[in-house]
């Protein structure tokens, strides 16, 4: 795919770039000189909550974009068809990075589990994560997003943040 001079052609980069629309978000890719979102291989990281959410919409509708760690789980109830919801999961806030979030947060997310297709795994005890949590009216803050807290997804999101920011 790459010519002689080591560089992809610029057909090649397009594709790259719109890959986001068929796989939504994730890490980046380098494209002209700039990182694009771009969701890892399917193998490399687990399907989180809300993971067919764009990240752009994601930031969007959310109050609060934190790091956190999960200390509870929740209780484990029916929502939808092919989704379950998790009610009155606890998070330690690590680092608000939008709106104001501190201590510990109580909220809940909805897990699509129909097919192994679609089927999104359940964030891990202890360890930390991008949260993208909104008021949720009467029923209490909700979790729409939920990313692991890696390098690429805090430094994409930060960016969008600042972009954001200046647009306004």
């Amino acid at each position: 795919m790459r010519r002689r001079d080591g560089a992809y052609p610029a057909c090649f980069l397009s594709v790259l770039a719109a890959l986001p629309l068929f796989f939504g978000p994730g890490v980046s890719v380098r494209a002209a000189g700039r990182d694009q979102p771009v969701q890892k291989a399917r193998d490399e990281e687990k399907r989180l909550p809300g993971h067919a959410m764009q990240v752009r919409e994601a930031l969007r509708r959310a109050d609060v974009i934190a790091v956190a760690r999960f200390t509870d789980l929740g209780v484990i109830g029916l929502d939808a068809p092919g989704q379950s919801r998790h009610q009155g999961v606890k998070v330690e806030i690590m680092r608000s990075l939008k709106g104001k979030a501190d201590g510990e947060l109580c909220l809940f997310f909805k897990r699509m589990g129909l097919s192994k297709d679609t089927a999104e795994s359940t964030p891990e005890k202890g360890r930390e994560y991008l949260i993208f949590v909104t008021s949720g009216g009467t029923e209490g803050p909700e979790a729409i997003k939920i990313l692991s807290a890696t390098k690429d997804h805090l430094r994409s999101v930060t960016e969008m943040l600042d972009e954001a920011s200046k647009s306004h």
